[in-house]
């Protein structure tokens, strides 16, 4: 898989960015057709996400990345460590919430017909399976991976058990990669999209986001 632009220099010796470099390797290292972006922003005034993915003729992926040893205590999360725990933002919330800026994005510059639909993962490098955690995604809360090998292999998995319509074509990615990399796609980049219709079906769709109980519902249209 190619990633756009190398792992920057300041970042490889990084403790708090080991997790996000564990990923990067084993996306470039996949033989998946497709493309990822670190540290994009689907937006001038977005926050980092941390990988956007294009797996050519699969799905788009937001892919939020927790390194170290993260659980959950009744609805909060923590991250663990030598000094004690910490409190952290939910990251299937952040991964939801990515997914969502990447797919207005592209509808915005794109014409509201290509409002593709982009799975919300979050990838845990360090962990083995955390039951805690995994009964929050049997609510529709997102995907969870364990371990950092053969991710794009396993986000690969989750499209086809989630039966993603309309996946992104080679035309889909150089496209969309370049209106986020250079802020064009070309003379033909507002209002044409490439995959006709590209909306969701009922199945993919998951709306509205219920903070208080923590957990999402599944609402009638994305549109």
């Amino acid at each position: 898989m190619e990633i756009k632009g190398k792992f920057p220099e300041n970042r490889l010796h990084d403790f708090k960015r080991k997790a996000e470099l564990a990923v990067y390797r084993d996306l470039e290292a996949s033989a998946l057709p497709g493309v990822a972006l670190y540290s994009a922003r689907p937006g001038p005034n977005a926050p980092e996400l941390d990988f956007l993915i294009w797996l050519e003729g699969i799905a788009r992926v937001n892919l939020e990345v927790k390194g170290g040893p993260n659980f959950v205590k009744g609805n909060e999360w923590f991250l663990g460590g030598p000094g004690g725990s910490m409190p952290k933002n939910n990251p299937l919330f952040q991964a939801w919430d990515g997914a969502m800026m990447l797919r207005n994005f592209l509808g915005e510059r794109l014409g509201q017909s290509h409002k593709p639909f982009v799975i919300a993962a979050v990838v845990f490098p360090d962990m083995e399976p955390d039951p805690d955690i995994e009964a929050l995604t049997a609510g529709g809360q997102g995907h969870v991976l364990w371990g950092a090998g053969d991710i794009a292999g396993r986000l690969a998995a989750i499209a086809a058990e989630v039966q993603v319509k309309f996946p992104p074509t080679a035309l889909d990615i150089q496209r969309e990669t370049a209106l986020l990399s250079t802020g064009t796609a070309g003379p033909e980049e507002a209002g044409h999209a490439t995959n006709e219709g590209c909306g969701l079906d009922a199945r993919q769709v998951i709306i509205q986001r219920v903070e208080t109980v923590n957990i999402y519902t599944v609402g009638a249209s994305m549109a």
